[in-house]
């Protein structure tokens, strides 16, 4: 049984609702307090189970700023209420696809963040009753961050890098995408893998916790080499490489470059042939735009906007991470034929994995060419539609990339 995990009230005054309640609850006071910048909202948490029980508790929804994102519209079209419930979840795409295949609408595409950490979701109210019903995943904290100095064609600064498990296992660097960063993309698989691997995980430049790079255009070579210096700054001579997506492209151009700092390598949903259409298709999913439900009108008081909500970026670079990143893809079909001669030159044995119904890249598109081009790999298709692991069933790929790594050798002709 999926339990409850709180009871999410949208209100004006936090601090009045919270002594109203305290009063009620005989003596419950917020235990926690969280302002979410991207969904312009501060939650205040009350616990409301019996004495040592775990949760539900009440989460106190105030927005930052009258009127703004999805808890202001609310207020502001029905007054103060139970703004939705959340049920706790321990896999939450793997929830998503459940709730899909029973008819069950999703308001938004991607998981997002939510207060405490947690990764939530929304299923659409028309379809559970009328009751806006989140689904929310807690997640394991990321560790502190580490800055690492970088320099790149006269650009300097410092990138945010992460390290995970032991330094006894063998070490493993994992690149997240492009708009992404470790604590969006690349964190539950190193939770995952951390039993078996020294992980380390970086935000590329201008991405996550890394300095801005303002001055430096993204491309393959830019986000290889803050790879590099982050297998330097960590003192690892060779390591394992799992990129995803654009971070991908960045582990191939590491592994072609400095064949003897990569040991075993993996990339998911990397593409080497990019067209003009599909460098297009790829920004449209990163520009605003209406959801497939847009004629709703009260989709928009009960979650965040569309999916640039969910670039991790601090508000105020926010639109210019996905400036940089709508340029970044509209140069990759002319980078392509540098791309292919990069694979071609990786003699790294290479996992090339993908989802099968990948909404961004088909196999035919990404998977299936590069695999031509690689030397030395193998294929995986996993069960799914999203573009990265951390928006389909992570689950399913494990296995895979897990005797992938753990392999000795090369694979058999």
């Amino acid at each position: 049984m999926t339990p409850l995990d709180h009871i999410g009230l949208a209100t004006d005054d936090a601090d009045a609702l919270a002594d109203l309640l305290e009063a009620l609850l005989d003596g419950g006071r917020p235990f926690a307090s969280e302002t979410v910048a991207e969904q312009h909202v501060t939650a205040r948490f009350l616990p409301a189970g019996a004495p040592g029980a775990p949760p539900p508790v009440l989460e106190l929804l105030e927005p930052t700023e009258a009127g703004t994102g999805a808890v202001g519209r609310f207020l502001k079209k029905r007054g103060p209420g139970v703004h939705h419930l959340a049920l706790r979840v321990e896999r939450l795409e793997a929830a998503l696809q459940h709730a899909s295949e029973q008819g069950v609408r999703l308001l938004t595409d991607e998981p997002q963040r939510g207060a405490g950490g947690k990764r939530v979701a929304f299923l659409h109210p028309k379809d559970t009753g009328g009751v806006l019903v989140e689904l929310c995943e807690h997640t394991a904290p990321l560790p502190e961050a580490e800055r690492v100095p970088f320099a790149h064609d006269g650009a300097n600064g410092a990138l945010a890098a992460y390290e995970f498990g032991s330094e006894d296992h063998p070490p493993l660097l994992l690149l997240h995408g492009a708009a992404g960063s470790t604590r969006k993309e690349t964190r539950a698989p190193a939770h995952r893998l951390t039993p078996h691997f020294q992980v380390l995980a970086l935000d590329l430049p201008g991405h996550g916790a890394s300095d801005r790079f303002a001055d430096a255009a993204f491309s393959p070579a830019l986000f290889a080499e803050s790879a590099r210096a982050a297998l330097d700054h960590f003192g690892v001579e060779r390591a394992h490489l799992f990129g995803l997506s654009t971070g991908g492209n960045a582990a191939l151009r590491l592994a072609a470059q400095h064949p003897d700092r990569t040991a075993r390598l993996a990339v998911h949903s990397t593409c080497i042939a990019w067209t003009d259409a599909l460098a297009e298709r790829m920004v449209a999913r990163l520009t605003p735009a209406a959801d497939a439900d847009a004629d709703d009108d009260d989709d928009d008081e009960h979650v965040g906007g569309p999916a640039t909500d969910t670039l991790d970026a601090a508000p105020r670079d926010r639109h210019a991470l996905l400036a940089r990143t709508e340029r970044f893809v509209r140069s990759l079909p002319e980078r392509t034929d540098a791309m292919r001669r990069t694979a071609e030159r990786v003699s790294a044995p290479t996992l090339v994995s993908a989802a099968d119904r990948d909404e961004l890249l088909s196999l035919e598109a990404g998977a299936l060419p590069l695999r031509r081009r690689l030397p030395d790999a193998r294929l995986a298709v996993v069960p799914g539609r999203r573009h990265t692991p951390a928006q389909t069933t992570l689950g399913a790929l494990l296995p895979s990339l897990m005797g992938h790594l753990r392999a000795t050798g090369h694979r058999e002709a």
